[in-house]
């Protein structure tokens, strides 16, 4: 199977991945594969996409790392909003208390 065969037989939505993984993909052995859905039938994620890694070349590598980057410092950002809010509600719960506090003296 080529590339082209492949990406003509998923959907639409999924071309993108096949586009990426493919390459990779076509070059693994019926036994290989096999082995592969086994290990996410079982739920061994990480082990099943380590696998997928190792079969990529330079290229595919570095725009593997690009994507996952690009991932990471999307949430890292997300990650700042949530500790910035967090950071502001706790300064208005203080607020109040310190309101209650000062009541009482």
């Amino acid at each position: 199977m080529t590339i082209d065969e492949l990406t003509s037989k998923v959907p639409d939505s999924l071309k993108p991945i096949a586009t990426q993984y493919g390459p990779a993909l076509l070059q693994w052995s019926s036994d290989k594969l096999w082995a592969w859905i086994c290990l996410v039938q079982k739920g061994e994620y990480v082990s099943a996409y380590s696998q997928v890694v190792k079969s990529l070349n330079a290229t595919q590598l570095n725009d593997e790392w690009a994507k996952l980057n690009a991932d990471w410092s999307s949430a890292n950002a997300e990650n700042a909003s949530s500790v910035a809010l967090q950071k502001e509600a706790t300064v208005a719960i203080v607020k109040a208390i310190l309101s209650v506090v000062v009541t009482m003296i």
